[in-house]
C-alpha cells in the first residue's frame, strides 16, 4: 500500500481524518473500569525467520463519529494489499453528549509471510478511514546474543 497522509486519505463523507488514531500491541486487557490497558506497544516486528506467526492486537479511538449506527473492525494487511488478519465488525452507536468510540482487536495468531510494511487498518463502514505502518524485519531483537 502507498504511503498516504492520514488527513488525505479519508473520505469527505466521514470527516475522520483528524479525529482517529491508531495503536498496535502485542496484548491488551479491560479493567473492572472498562478502561483499556496496552501492553508492549509496537511499530514493527522483528521475527527470527519467515513464515512466521505473531500475537498482535490494535486499538482504534474515533472521535466525531457521524450521527447513526456504523460497523467497525480492524484488519491487517501485508505489503502485497491482502488481508492477513481481520477482528470481527463492532457496531458503534455513539450516545448523546459523547463522541468517542474504541474498536479493539487481538490476532492470536497473525501469520507473516514477507517482510517488509504491514498495516493495521481501521475500517468503518467497510471502508478504510486510518492506517498504521507495521514493518516486519528478519533479524534479531537487541541484546539477543550474538557478541
Amino acid at each position: 500500500m502507498a504511503e498516504t497522509n492520514l488527513r488525505d486519505m479519508v473520505p469527505d463523507w466521514t470527516g475522520l481524518a483528524p479525529q482517529a488514531a491508531l495503536v498496535a500491541a502485542e496484548s491488551f486487557s479491560v479493567d473492572s473500569w472498562q478502561r483499556v490497558h496496552l501492553h508492549n506497544l509496537v511499530d514493527g516486528l522483528i521475527v527470527n525467520r519467515l513464515p512466521a506467526r505473531r500475537r498482535l492486537c490494535g486499538c482504534a479511538k474515533v472521535w466525531a463519529l457521524p450521527p447513526g449506527e456504523h460497523q467497525a473492525r480492524l484488519v491487517l494487511v501485508d505489503p502485497d494489499g491482502q488481508v492477513i488478519g481481520a477482528g470481527p465488525p463492532t457496531a458503534l452507536r455513539p450516545l448523546a453528549g459523547f463522541t468517542s468510540c474504541t474498536v479493539l482487536a487481538a490476532f492470536a495468531s497473525v501469520p507473516l509471510r514477507k517482510t517488509g510494511r504491514h498495516e493495521l487498518a481501521l475500517e468503518i463502514d467497510r471502508r478504510t478511514v486510518a492506517t498504521l505502518p507495521l514493518e516486519v524485519v528478519v533479524g534479531r531483537e537487541p541484546g539477543e546474543g550474538g557478541g
